[in-house]
C-alpha cells in the first residue's frame, strides 16, 4: 500500500495544479472586463495623442481579448489530458514481461534491470491476465506458449480449458 501510494503521488500533484490552475482561470472572469476597460483606455490614448489608427487598436484589444478568453476555455481539457496519462497503463504488463523493451528510462526488479534477466525465467515467474488479450501474429498454440515455451501440446490445451478457451480455440 505504502509503494501505490507513492506511485499515485504524481497524479495527485498534477491533480492539485490542475485545480488551482481551473480556479485561477474561473475566478478571472471580472479580470477579463478589466483588461477590456484598460485596453479602451489606453488604445484612446494611442489614438489621441500619438497617432494610432482606432481600427487596428480595437483589432488588437479584440485578438487580445478572445485570445485569453481561448485560452481559458482549452485549460479545460486538463482533465481529458489526465485522463490520456491514466490509460497509459496498459503499456506496463507487456513491457514488465518484455514483450517491449522501454524506449528511455528502465524497470527494475528486485533492483535488477529487468533486460538483463533471461526472458524465458522472467515470464515463466509471472503470469499475464488481461482484461484486453492481445494475440501476437502467430499461430494460437505459439501465444498460449509465451509463458512457457518448452509446453507440450497437452500442456497447451489444459492452458486453453483453464482460460475457457479451448471450446473457441476448436471452433
Amino acid at each position: 500500500m505504502t509503494e501505490f501510494s507513492m506511485a499515485l503521488q504524481g497524479v495527485v500533484k498534477f491533480g492539485l495544479k490542475q485545480g488551482l490552475a481551473k480556479g485561477l482561470v474561473v475566478g478571472s472572469n471580472s479580470i477579463t472586463f478589466a483588461i477590456w476597460t484598460f485596453m479602451a483606455y489606453y488604445g484612446s490614448r494611442m489614438v489621441m495623442y500619438h497617432g494610432a489608427k482606432g481600427g487596428t487598436v480595437y483589432a488588437a484589444g479584440t485578438s487580445i481579448t478572445f485570445g485569453g478568453v481561448a485560452l481559458r476555455s482549452a485549460l479545460s481539457n486538463l482533465k481529458d489530458f489526465s485522463k490520456a496519462l491514466a490509460r497509459g497503463s496498459p503499456l506496463w504488463f507487456p513491457l514488465l514481461l518484455r514483450f517491449y523493451d522501454p524506449l528511455g528510462g528502465e524497470i527494475l526488479l528486485d533492483g535488477a534491470p529487468i533486460n538483463t534477466l533471461q526472458i524465458k525465467w522472467l515470464r515463466s515467474q509471472m503470469g499475464l491476465v488481461s482484461q484486453k488479450p492481445t494475440l501476437f501474429a502467430t499461430y494460437i498454440e505459439e501465444n498460449i506458449r509465451f509463458g512457457k515455451e518448452d509446453a507440450t501440446i497437452q500442456e497447451v490445451m489444459e492452458a486453453a480449458r483453464a482460460s475457457n478457451a479451448h471450446d473457441f480455440i476448436s471452433q
